[in-house]
């Protein structure tokens, strides 16, 4: 299978004929090791306007953030919702969460039209967080990722006296800037060098200035932080910090979460007690710290001038991470404990000498929280078509969805786009019109 001639892809992508590279500066819609769907949910984007927020600066001191994730056979979503009260705000009995169709941000949901995805009740505490994931088979996957992909869906808590809406946000593909966050050596008590390693994540709203930051710690002996986590900060390049009151103190932040039950996905576990905003690496839930910028303007110039994420332990030296920030590479995701290259190639019907020869280094370490390829970054060039780049990667178009979710028509792609192929390497064309790889009996 000599693939790109042979070589191993390491972070080029491809474009025009196979055996073309090019690197890629601002990759999108293809999928990153961010989340494929999010939605920032307040009481100011309810439609109709909100009662309590009629000629009156609305009451956003209870808020939400959501993120979906489409599997890769697309037949089901992974849905996580985190809801967010400040102390001393009122509480609010929600009856229900739910992602609707056929809606853009400015407009009311179509008459007699209910949820698309059920989500279960979410639990909210004044002074804290509490957060629940939800697996769910879509009635009608087609139609949810054609809202998704318009821009057209959005996720909504309601209330008995707001059945409209609550809390409300449209869900869309955020930009993703992704860091390997790789601290200086120390030595534990038993002698042996330890390297330690976090994965940051900041999420950037395209429709208003808002912010969602994942930071997340390796927990292997090999590289594990020294300490405790005392605080993290996510700054532009002039110190100005992302994070609401310029940080996450993790030793006072609590947090509440919601277990599916595997036996019935109906119904949830007692809520249980978590700590931390820097995210174990192994955690079974994570957290997010979401944040409301002063405006699009200082979104632009933090992608513009870049940004960097700080990880401050509680040891007697204050040992600290840091790193810079950057645009987040597509057809990547994170490995986790129970990931290996064979399980990549698998879920999306390709095959591990493939998913090697994407990945630069020892790919197949299943070092968790380290980025992994599943496919090739193909950038659409000028005069290309969908049916064209399918045909010549020997892709179905179920599977070039699959691959793409956030991509809404593949009949109509435009230039730059990148899509996130996995060839079939048996019907793939090279750039001579011919076959590149042949079947022997």
């Amino acid at each position: 299978r000599a693939g790109m001639g042979g070589r191993r892809m390491g972070l080029a992508v491809w474009m025009g004929v196979v055996g073309g590279l090019l690197l890629l500066a601002a990759p999108a819609p293809a999928v990153a090791t961010c989340s494929t769907f999010a939605a920032w949910l307040r009481p100011d984007n309810v439609r109709p306007t909100h009662p309590n927020c009629t000629g009156v600066p609305c009451d956003n001191n209870v808020t939400a953030f959501l993120t979906l994730d489409v599997a890769p056979d697309a037949m089901s979503v992974v849905v996580r919702l985190q809801v967010t009260a400040v102390a001393g705000a009122t509480q609010r009995a929600f009856l229900g969460a739910g992602v609707f169709g056929g809606a853009k941000a400015d407009q009311i949901k179509p008459s007699g039209s209910g949820a698309m995805l059920s989500l279960g009740v979410p639990h909210m505490t004044p002074g804290k967080t509490s957060t629940m994931s939800v697996r769910i088979v879509p009635d009608d996957m087609t139609a949810l990722l054609g809202f998704l992909a318009e821009d057209r869906a959005y996720a909504a808590i309601w209330t008995s006296e707001n059945t409209d809406g609550e809390l409300r946000g449209q869900l869309g593909a955020p930009e993703c800037y992704e860091s390997r966050v790789v601290g200086t050596d120390w030595t534990n008590s038993g002698g042996n060098k330890v390297n330690p390693y976090a994965f940051a994540n900041v999420l950037f709203n395209k429709m208003e200035p808002s912010c969602a930051v994942l930071l997340q710690l390796a927990t292997d002996d090999s590289r594990l932080f020294p300490g405790e986590p005392l605080q993290a900060q996510v700054n532009d390049v002039a110190g100005a910090s992302l994070l609401p009151g310029g940080g996450v103190s993790t030793a006072s932040d609590a947090y509440y979460y919601r277990r599916q039950r595997a036996d019935d996905l109906s119904l949830f576990d007692t809520v249980w007690l978590q700590y931390g905003a820097v995210n174990r690496g192994d955690a079974e839930e994570k957290v997010y710290a979401v944040g409301q910028l002063a405006g699009m303007g200082v979104v632009n110039g933090l992608k513009a001038k870049g940004a960097n994420v700080v990880i401050i332990s509680n040891s007697p030296d204050n040992y600290m991470m840091m790193a810079n920030m950057s645009m987040a590479l597509p057809c990547r995701q994170l490995i986790s404990a129970q990931d290996s290259l064979f399980t990549m190639a698998r879920a999306r019907q390709s095959d591990w000498l493939t998913v090697w020869s994407l990945n630069e280094g020892q790919p197949d370490s299943r070092m968790t929280l380290e980025p992994r390829y599943y496919a090739h970054p193909f950038v659409v060039q000028t005069g290309e078509t969908g049916q064209g780049i399918m045909e010549r990667f020997g892709m179905s178009e179920k599977e070039m969805y699959n691959n793409n979710p956030a991509v809404g028509d593949i009949g109509a792609l435009s230039m730059g786009t990148v899509l996130c192929v996995v060839p079939n390497w048996l019907n793939t064309i090279g750039g001579n019109g011919q076959k590149i790889c042949t079947a022997t009996n």
